[in-house]
């Protein structure tokens, strides 16, 4: 079981991520917007953060939560229905993955299951 932070402005999109993860006895906790966003994302023993980039009608607001993440011990992955991609530096500097909406259960659920088998994130201190 892992503990799992869900920063999603919108309610249904929210409360599908959590229903799909309840189902596989995932501790979760949800955020709906930025600044609740950014003070969940410190929260302890978080072992991964899904993060909308596109919070409170602002595009980039993802970015501001997810760079309060403690990439130490926390994995952060983007939730996006743009076309944004893991290979753009500024994108890699904040997001371990980028996951595009909408997404089906299957493929989220390897996205999950790739990262909490790889452990917690192992990365150089800044």
């Amino acid at each position: 079981m892992a503990r799992v932070l869900i920063v999603e402005d919108n309610t249904e999109v929210r409360k599908t991520f959590v229903y799909m993860l309840q189902r596989s006895n995932h501790e979760i906790i949800e955020a709906a917007g930025v600044v609740d966003g950014q003070q969940k994302i410190q929260l302890p023993e978080l072992d991964i953060a899904l993060v909308d980039i596109r919070l409170d009608g602002r595009e980039g607001g993802g970015f501001e939560v997810a760079k309060m993440a403690d990439r130490q011990r926390t994995w952060v992955l983007a939730l996006t229905g743009s076309c944004l991609s893991i290979s753009d530096e500024s994108t890699a500097s904040v997001f371990d993955e980028v996951i595009l909406k909408p997404v089906g259960m299957l493929e989220f659920f390897s996205f999950l299951d790739h990262y909490l088998k790889k452990g917690l994130p192992k990365r150089e201190p800044n």
